[in-house]
């Protein structure tokens, strides 16, 4: 599975704070991009989602689109929140969260790209139905 946002973004923050330390960066650019609050919160947000996805497919059977529908909305409507209070989503952060919104119900066996056809969402962008960011 996709590696969640919120730990590739912990751990460039670790790398850009090492390379400060070294002297071969002027500026920890990272700790004003991902203040750790949110980084924290989106991460909490994201495990929750996997989980609930997870749940879903826990007696072998794959869910209905309900089912999948409710616990994106759910992750991405929380995600909103912490946006909303921390400001930090921009263009790249979107796309990662996008694409793991979509990996996760995905690296399930849920067929997202029929599940869109019916629902009329772009492929690849099932947060796109609930996010502000």
């Amino acid at each position: 599975m996709m590696m969640r946002p919120s730990r590739v973004w912990r751990e460039t923050k670790k790398d850009v704070a090492a390379e400060v330390a070294a002297g071969t960066c002027e500026e920890n650019w990272a700790e004003h991009l991902w203040p750790d609050a949110a980084v924290e919160a989106i991460d909490a947000v994201l495990a929750d989602y996997e989980a609930d996805v997870a749940a879903l497919v826990a007696d072998g059977a794959l869910p209905g689109d309900t089912a999948v529908l409710a616990a994106a909305e759910r992750a991405v409507t929380r995600i909103n929140a912490v946006d909303h209070e921390h400001g930090m989503i921009e263009t790249g952060e979107r796309e990662r969260l996008c694409e793991y919104i979509w990996a996760v119900p995905a690296g399930h066996g849920v067929d997202l790209t029929a599940m869109a056809a019916r629902h009329g969402f772009d492929e690849g962008d099932l947060a796109g139905l609930w996010r502000d960011w």
